[in-house]
């Protein structure tokens, strides 16, 4: 894939925060249970059909909130990427960034009890050409700049940071040694 330089691209990676379900902020409807071989328990499981709800959810809010020339792919799992292309400036792409990020606050799901349960994602962004020109790296700079979040701050968006990338690859290559 060959970019034109005159274009900024903005490639954001998205992890669905799926597991933020399972805590205990549902109240009433979360018991922890001892489990007994001796004396089975039934557990309703409600994250599988949730969490393909929840992944649909977040999918239609990516759709309606990005313009109609923006790329949407979903690699697997509940990961995303969003690939912003064709415009001359990072602040044309920040404005829909913003509101990307706006409309999913907003975005729910109804659990199995009936309670809402709001949208929750990381969002990494990498930014062409100030970040990379090459597309390998392209991707994995939006995916460091993703886990930087959800490891940080969660639920927000973030930009791949350069210095936080060489320190980190410092590091794995000393623990590598």
């Amino acid at each position: 894939m060959k970019f034109n330089k005159k274009v900024v691209i903005c490639m954001i990676m998205i992890l669905s925060m799926l597991l933020g379900g399972c805590g205990t902020s549902l109240g009433s409807s979360v018991k922890k249970v001892k489990l007994d071989p001796d004396n089975p328990t039934k557990v309703t499981i409600w994250h599988y059909y949730n969490g393909d709800q929840y992944i649909k959810s977040a999918a239609e809010v990516f759709v309606e909130s990005v313009p109609e020339n923006t790329l949407i792919s979903r690699p697997g799992g509940d990961e995303f990427y969003i690939l912003f292309y064709g415009y001359s400036s990072r602040s044309e792409i920040q404005r829909y960034l913003d509101q990307l990020e706006k409309d999913i606050r907003a975005q729910s799901i109804l659990l199995p009890n009936g309670d809402p349960f709001m949208l929750h994602l990381s969002a990494g962004v990498a930014w062409y050409p100030d970040d990379t020109t090459d597309r390998k790296e392209f991707t994995q700079y939006a995916d460091f700049a993703m886990y930087q979040i959800k490891r940080t701050v969660k639920d927000k968006f973030g930009d791949f940071d350069k210095e936080a990338y060489r320190t980190s690859q410092e590091q794995y290559n000393k623990e590598k040694d």
